[in-house]
């Protein structure tokens, strides 16, 4: 069947899905379908087999899983009861793409959906199948040790098999072979359903090694045809840019540098129950202020750059998975690796960012993240605005000012971490090395008439990393007043 990018298109509610995942898709701002998803979806609830090949960004990985879900749902499925539906993804950063958006049409289902890639740590894999997932995002090596590891694993309940990026995963012998293994342990029956998706046609003789197992006789094809769209070469030599409509405002507030922190815990006071991504510029920072959030019984979830990538990756997952509120920091440049981001309804920018396209990128990232967008805050230093906000300005990043006031008591309340930083050997090390980071990289900056170390007032920089005296920091260039010693930590004899 081919179908011309010209057809008309449906919308959700000409589906006949339940009305709790209508729901979902509406808040994730899909109203109506793509050409593929027009011709995939209908044919895919009445339990066809398809063979889907569709142009990149076409609308793929949601015409593939509405059906699943809608599948799983009608049949009244509870976590405990099994793995019904498996998604193989060619790549670790695909699955979580993947699950992302599995994610936000399972939030409000009472689905089991987990992710299981390499990026990940195996041992709580196999403790979160154990426990009970109804929909598995993986990719086929992961899902095969998965298998090998978990005895009574059982495949014979599997509603549903999607192999997303049949394509690409074909001519990977590794993602081949642990395909194979994995359908010699699903059953064959017509209760099974088989979907495939592919940005290109599968050549015929890669398509025989699993043609048995993998495509059967009454498989539908499906084809959408890209349209021709002729382009100027002079333009592609152009530098790509997003336009400032697309890009969402950023609130800013002007605050001193020993303020951010009341400013932060005022803000999680005030939205108990969102969820807030705070960006830092560096490990030791984020560290630092995580590890004072803590101490005063925030939940905190901390993804630092010096971790392994499969910690990272589980940190992330608990995060979006965890039902309660909570902050996760992280580095601004980690966070612009990812291949999403979390959804979360605040994105905090605790320091002011040196590189413009970076915050560029952030915002167009986290414009998408999720429905609505989240608010974005910046907290900015007296000493950097207003110079900082014409460089945003020249960059089309729109700002606004917000007004954010810490009550008295609260500044009360936050004397109370200079006490546990010097009670602690760790935190006061962690300290010092925290202020030697930030003041190392605020004299690194390029935009010098923003970022000047000699603008930093001494006093307010103590009350920011809890010390009475600043450690000694050496600059580039003429020695500077922020250079001091630092008096070796002395232990408190125990009465």
């Amino acid at each position: 069947m081919r179908v011309p990018e010209e057809a008309e298109l449906l919308t959700v509610d000409d589906l006949d899905i339940s009305d709790p995942l209508k729901g979902a898709l509406s808040e994730l701002g899909i109203h109506s379908l793509t050409d593929v998803q027009a011709t995939a979806i209908p044919l895919a609830l009445q339990g066809e087999d398809l063979t889907v090949t569709s142009p990149a960004n076409s609308g793929k990985t949601l015409a593939y899983l509405i059906p699943v879900v809608a599948r799983i749902v009608a049949l009244m499925i509870r976590p405990r009861q099994g793995l019904r539906a498996l998604i193989i993804c060619h790549t670790p950063d695909r699955a979580v793409a993947v699950y992302r958006v599995l994610k936000h049409l399972a939030a409000d289902l009472k689905l089991g959906v987990w992710l299981a890639t390499e990026t990940g740590t195996q041992a709580s894999q196999e403790e979160r199948l154990r426990s009970g997932v109804n929909i598995l995002v993986a990719t086929a090596p992961r899902f095969v040790k998965l298998m090998r590891a978990i005895p009574d694993l059982h495949l014979k309940a599997v509603q549903c098999l999607v192999v997303d990026e049949t394509d690409s995963l074909l001519t990977d012998t590794k993602a081949t072979e642990s395909l194979q293994h994995i359908l010699k342990h699903l059953p064959i029956t017509k209760r099974r359903q088989t979907l495939q998706f592919s940005t290109q046609a599968v050549n015929p003789p890669a398509k025989t090694v699993l043609e048995r197992r993998l495509t059967r006789k009454d498989t539908q094809s499906i084809e959408v045809i890209p349209s021709l769209i002729s382009a100027d070469v002079s333009s592609a030599k152009k530098k790509t840019v997003v336009p400032t409509d697309d890009l969402p405002h950023v609130a800013y507030t002007v605050c001193t540098v020993d303020q951010r922190l009341p400013l932060l815990r005022r803000i999680h006071q005030l939205h108990a129950s969102d969820k807030l991504l705070v960006l830092f510029t560096n490990d030791k920072l984020a560290q630092f202020y995580s590890a004072l959030l803590q101490n005063e019984g925030v939940p905190v979830t901390t993804v630092l750059e010096s971790k392994p990538a499969g910690t990272r990756s589980d940190s992330l997952a608990e995060f979006e998975s965890a039902s309660t509120a909570g902050l996760l920091i992280t580095t601004a440049a980690l966070a612009a690796q990812w291949s999403y981001l979390p959804t979360t309804q605040w994105v905090i920018q605790f320091e002011t960012l040196d590189d413009i396209d970076l915050s560029r990128r952030l915002l167009a990232s986290t414009s998408g993240s999720s429905s609505p967008s989240p608010q974005h805050l910046l907290l900015l230093l007296e000493n950097e605005s207003p110079k900082y906000l014409t460089h945003l300005k020249k960059a089309g990043i729109s700002t606004e000012a917000m007004s954010c006031k810490i009550p008295t008591p609260l500044v009360v309340e936050w004397q109370s971490p200079k006490a546990y930083v010097h009670k602690i050997h760790w935190m006061y090390t962690m300290a010092h090395e925290a202020y030697r980071n930030f003041i190392r990289a605020y004299n690194s900056y390029q935009h010098q008439d923003v970022f000047s170390t000699k603008d930093l007032p001494l006093p307010q920089l103590k009350q920011a990393f809890c010390l009475d005296i600043l450690p000694q920091v050496p600059l580039e260039g003429t020695a500077s007043k922020l250079t001091m010693k630092v008096p070796h930590f002395k232990r408190r004899r125990m009465m």
